[in-house]
């Protein structure tokens, strides 16, 4: 079991009541106080009357969402390979459309041959 010396156990005890004194006229009514006691002014949010509203402009996010997609379709179709050709993209809020072809690269002797590994036998 901890011990402490007597001197803190009352300076503990002493700081306890001295809190207990200091907030008890907020306990009581303002009208049964003498005019040297005075109670603590509560602020807005523990009165209970802070009130935090945040809003989101859908269609701006809609709007801002689609030009984001239609900027990372343009840039994943160039770099695609075989590369795919598109034709009319555009950010709509009420669709997206797009018309795609994949242009294969032209063989001109056919596939290649295969090509056996050095280590088989």
């Amino acid at each position: 079991m901890m011990y402490f010396a007597r001197w803190k156990a009352l300076a503990i005890v002493g700081v306890c009541l001295l809190g207990v004194l200091i907030s008890l006229p907020n306990l009581l009514p303002r009208e049964s106080l003498p005019n040297w006691a005075r109670q603590i002014s509560l602020g807005l949010d523990l009165r209970g009357g802070s009130y935090l509203l945040l809003e989101v402009d859908t269609s701006v996010m809609v709007r801002e969402r689609l030009e984001t997609l239609v900027e990372t379709t343009r840039r994943g179709t160039a770099a695609a390979t075989p590369r795919i050709l598109y034709t009319g993209l555009a950010a709509n809020p009420v669709r997206m459309t797009s018309r795609a072809s994949y242009a294969r690269p032209r063989s001109r002797s056919g596939p290649a041959p295969l090509r056996s590994s050095p280590t088989s036998r």
